[in-house]
């Protein structure tokens, strides 16, 4: 049953029955917690619930009810269901209010306070009665149907000539009425018809959008569905082949580095076999941080024939740190030698560590045609 939440203390629920009872004489319906808080279900949910059902939230601003840490979870409750508001004051001024509480002020927005007196609020209650049906607040526990007598079926034309019908009978009556409470009574009675009329003429118009909704919901699979999923199909085949194109594309650069790599090195390879060639010796470099000594030294080369030879060896030497050590043959050349292959091996001692090394020349020389040493990155 729709009614009109009064949110109150219990300091002041002298004044908050004088307003429900003023309310309830001109025909409204009220709650509050004193009179119908159910028994044994938690404040705060029968609270809440009974600000969610109400068409109207009624608050009574005092000086206790400004601390009042209930009345405030009433009123959030209130603004986040945006319940329409009517804020009463009793003893402190709207000015004073909103400065002490700016929150409040902020929640209750635009909607307009006003001052009641204690045992005086039947003075306001024309402004109130107002105030609550231009909010829409519904008055009698009656449904629209029920005020205008006719079934929850009835379409827009019944409602249409039972309203007319109700209000012709009810505004011949006011004309003929002397007794003001008799007026008030009547002036309530078309404000409550007027009520129901608007609220069955939006139920109807929410039914049919509804209808109409559903409508296009049924053919949204065969038209706007179907239209996605082809476009995220179509998207797919693109990326998949955006995916193979770029695969090949990378095997391809790929492989051409690694064929340019090979020719640089073929390239350096023929290089150095050349400048060993023309300089016709064999170089070995000191680059450790202490003296090393050659046990023994063996270089050998291939002739063109496949033959080995050997071209110079050398035994129980000590090359100093920077120094350099150049092995000869005794006729200085490498006579027959195929341009490919030139070999080595020795024996040194570093640093009381035997060091054993064997190599090709081509892969091994640097390129001033040097055979470079350097352990101590090696231990």
């Amino acid at each position: 049953m729709s009614h009109i939440f009064i949110s109150y203390i219990e300091e002041d629920g002298a004044i908050a029955k004088e307003i429900a009872d003023e309310l309830e004489s001109v025909g409204f319906n009220t709650w509050r917690y004193e009179r119908d808080a159910i028994v044994g279900v938690s404040y705060l949910e029968v609270t809440r619930r009974a600000v969610l059902e109400a068409d109207a939230f009624l608050i009574v601003i005092t000086e206790k009810s400004l601390e009042s840490g209930q009345v405030r979870a009433e009123l959030v409750s209130a603004f986040e269901s945006r319940k329409p508001m009517i804020p009463l004051r009793v003893g402190i001024s709207d000015a004073e209010y909103k400065k002490r509480k700016p929150e409040w002020a902020q929640m209750i927005g635009a909607y307009t306070s006003t001052e009641i007196q204690p045992g005086n609020v039947s003075a306001k209650i024309n402004n109130l009665k107002k105030g609550l049906i231009s909010l829409n607040a519904a008055s009698p526990g009656q449904n629209a149907f029920e005020l205008l007598g006719l079934p929850a079926t009835a379409d827009a034309g019944a409602i249409q000539t039972r309203y007319n019908q109700i209000k012709q009978q009810l505004l011949a009556s006011l004309n003929q009425q002397t007794d003001e409470s008799s007026k008030s009574q009547l002036e309530l009675k078309l404000s409550q018809l007027e009520i129901a009329k608007t609220n069955l003429d939006e139920r109807l118009k929410n039914k049919i959008n509804r209808q109409g909704t559903a409508k296009e919901r049924v053919t949204l699979p065969e038209t706007s569905d179907r239209k996605v999923k082809f476009l995220y199909a179509l998207l797919g085949i693109l990326f998949l082949l955006l995916v193979i194109i770029s695969m090949f594309y990378w095997q391809q650069m790929i492989q051409n580095a690694y064929a340019e790599r090979t020719i640089n090195s073929l390239t350096d390879k023929l290089k150095k076999a050349e400048e060993l060639t023309e300089n016709k010796k064999f170089v070995i470099r000191n680059d450790c941080m202490h003296p090393i000594t050659l046990q023994w030294l063996l270089v050998s080369y291939k002739t063109a024939d496949g033959n080995l030879v050997k071209y110079g060896e050398e035994d129980n030497r000590i090359i100093n740190p920077g120094e350099t050590l150049t092995i000869k043959n005794e006729n200085g050349a490498f006579a027959g030698w195929n341009g490919e292959v030139i070999s080595y091996a020795f024996e040194l001692v570093y640093e009381n560590e035997r060091w054993h090394w064997a190599g090709l020349w081509a892969k091994d020389q640097n390129q001033e045609g040097v055979l470079v040493i350097n352990l101590d990155s090696k231990k």
